[in-house]
């Protein structure tokens, strides 16, 4: 194992990211919504039926996402395009593309919190998590991530390090958070 650093701030397309999200969330929700036999079919059904049931759909929490998504054109538009185009770039070739092959790494490995799946994501590669153990009586994970079709690569390390490690165990459920 090595210490890598990728390249550029991923962090800094963070707008970026967001865009792509909302554009792709509007078109998927509807697109999934309309294959159903649910009586809302598309996203501003939703918005619809949630601001109509206000007191019981969101008692803590909005809809914003659900609006700003809700906003967004279709997936040809320029605003969508660039971004989808910034971020898959930062997130392929300018940064696990170019990790794997500047260190020729088998696969790239983390601890599975946070956003660590992020980047991964917006790639389109393969990532896999098992379990590493507990902390303060909490799951925790740990993942595998490389290049597009790395898929079984990843499967192999990671049984490899769920048998070498035995980490695993059967969860007990805590008391409720009240």
């Amino acid at each position: 194992m090595i210490d890598i650093t990728f390249p550029g701030d991923f962090s800094k397309l963070a707008d970026d990211r967001l865009q792509v999200l909302l554009y792709e969330f509007k078109t998927d929700v509807n697109k999934y919504l309309a294959e159903r036999r649910a009586p809302y079919k598309t996203l501003a059904d939703l918005i619809k039926f949630n601001e109509e049931n206000k007191q019981r759909e969101m008692p803590l929490f909005g809809q914003e996402l659900f609006v700003q998504s809700q906003s967004k054109g279709d997936l040809t538009e320029s605003a969508y395009l660039q971004s989808l185009q910034k971020v898959k770039r930062a997130a392929q070739e300018d940064g696990i593309d170019a990790v794997v092959a500047k260190d020729r790494l088998d696969a790239i490995v983390s601890p599975a919190v946070g956003g660590t799946w992020s980047l991964a994501a917006v790639a389109g590669y393969p990532y896999i998590t098992v379990p590493a153990g507990f902390a303060d009586g909490l799951p925790v994970g740990i993942a595998f991530f490389g290049c597009a079709f790395t898929e079984p690569q990843l499967i192999k390390i990671a049984y490899a390090f769920e048998q070498k490690t035995k980490m695993r165990q059967t969860p007990k459920f805590l008391p409720a958070f009240t």
